[in-house]
């Protein structure tokens, strides 16, 4: 979730600095945390519900387009090392299978020296990457290993090609609050349809149970002539053992570049 220095490396690279600690000649064991201040950036924050979560720190993006943003890094001892690290959040983070071809990745770790720096970071995001979910995440670290609290964003990148996501209309179930027994079958049956093309992309359904246990409970890959519509017919069958109480279902329908859209039903389980 790439062209990336390996874990290990990163973990030395943030060690070295605290072995300094250790021999470094000013050290007077001034645990004072550095601070990261963002002092100006081309793309405004937007507040956007994530992953089952509302977030006000969303930066939105189109691919081949360029972001950039001016930190100011001060500390009480000598400044280290700042870490600038773009990773995928497609699966929100819960280790689930990504299918999507060519993530965007960054993995910048740059010395600093001095007490009150002013860095200007440029990242271009590549005109082929899968659109979809990232986080951008910034770390700093003083020569005595003191770490700043980190600041990180939220990025959604959008195809400039293609900034429009699939709709999944569903005929069945007619509402989108249902209650259903235990061992019942639930049918979903509707139509998703995208602006250009479905073809390469994919639809999931899973639910969240009262508990908020997430259940993955299928997975249908859209062959490459797919075109823009899909005529959707699956049937599910509540176990037995289900959690009872309100759940959600959700249908996500991603298109050949990867936008998503969900579509959530409120489903009681009695």
């Amino acid at each position: 979730m790439k062209k990336t220095l390996p874990i290990i490396i990163v973990s030395f690279l943030f060690s070295f600095c605290n072995d300094r600690k250790k021999i470094h000649p000013d050290s007077n064991n001034n645990t004072s945390k550095p601070t990261i201040i963002v002092v100006s950036k081309n793309i405004p924050t937007i507040t956007k519900y994530l992953c089952d979560a509302s977030f006000s720190n969303v930066l939105k993006i189109t691919t081949g387009s360029t972001l950039q943003i001016q930190f100011h890094f001060k500390g009480s001892n000598s400044l280290s090392q700042y870490k600038i690290d773009v990773h995928n959040n497609f699966d929100c983070h819960s280790h689930g299978r990504i299918s999507a071809s060519n993530p965007w990745n960054v993995l910048n770790i740059v010395d600093v020296s001095g007490k009150d720096v002013s860095v200007t970071e440029t990242l271009i995001i590549p005109s082929n990457a899968s659109v979809g979910n990232y986080h951008l995440m910034i770390k700093l670290i003083d020569e005595l290993g003191n770490e700043a609290e980190p600041l990180d964003f939220n990025i959604i990148v959008l195809n400039s090609n293609d900034p429009i996501a699939p709709t999944v209309n569903l005929s069945y179930p007619t509402s989108d609050s249902i209650g259903i027994a235990r061992g019942t079958n639930l049918n979903f049956v509707g139509v998703i349809s995208d602006n250009l093309s479905l073809s390469g992309g994919k639809y999931e359904v899973s639910y969240k149970d009262s508990l908020n246990t997430i259940f993955d409970i299928h997975q249908v890959f859209f062959p490459p002539a797919q075109g823009n519509t899909y005529n959707l017919n699956f049937n599910y069958i509540i176990p037995t053992f289900s959690v009872k109480g309100a759940s959600l279902f959700y249908i996500k329908a991603f298109d050949e570049v990867n936008n998503v859209t969900v579509k959530q039903l409120n489903v009681t389980i009695y």
